[in-house]
Order: C-alpha cells, then structure tokens, then sequence
C-alpha cells in the first residue's frame, strides 16, 4: 500500500464515509463509552488559556487556535473524500464503528 513506490512527497486526505460535526462525534463516543461525551465549543480566548493552563507548547497554541480559525470556524472542514477505498482497497469504517471497536482507548 503505502510502501510501495508512488507515494513520496504524496499528501492524502484521509476521511470516514461521513462528515460529522463535533456533536455527533461527541455522540458517538458516548454511545461507544457508555458515558457521557459533551463538545464544548470554547470561544478562542478561554481555548488558548485552557491549553496554557495544561501546558501545551507556546508554538502548539498558537497554531491550533489557527487552525482552528481557519478551517473550522470559517467552514473549510475536508469534504469527504474517497483515499480509503482507493489506497487500501477496502471502504473506511463509519466513526461510530471505529469508537465502539476502540471503546476501551477512551478514559
């Protein structure tokens, strides 16, 4: 698959069969938990300052809140894309498929 030649300097942009917004991620892993997953949206200064508080890199801040100005709150989330199937041969799992076969990763 991806060892073999063809792939160098390559970018892929891997997704599920969905697009999901952050609640029905956080749904999906409650289901899978069996406890409650709440998203939180936080607004960009309690976001850096959080992360802060919990030690995350200066660079690392930085770039997150970044990122995530750019791509989530302006809404240039990754259409879903077809790499899956096409790299491995095999179609992707949905993402409640994948949490509840990785239920016991999650605290």
């Amino acid at each position: 698959m991806l060892l073999e030649d063809g792939h160098d300097a390559a970018t892929y942009h891997l997704t599920g069969p969905e697009a999901l917004t952050m609640k029905q991620i956080a749904a999906a892993l409650t289901a899978a938990r069996g406890k409650p997953v709440r998203y939180l949206d936080l607004p960009t200064p309690l976001y850096r300052a959080s992360m802060r508080l919990a030690g995350v890199d200066r660079w690392l801040r930085r770039g997150l809140v970044a990122q995530y100005a750019d791509v989530v709150a302006k809404g240039h989330d990754i259409a879903v894309t077809h790499e899956v199937r096409r790299i491995t041969g095999r179609a992707p799992k949905p993402f409640a498929t994948w949490a509840a076969e990785h239920r016991d990763r999650f605290l």
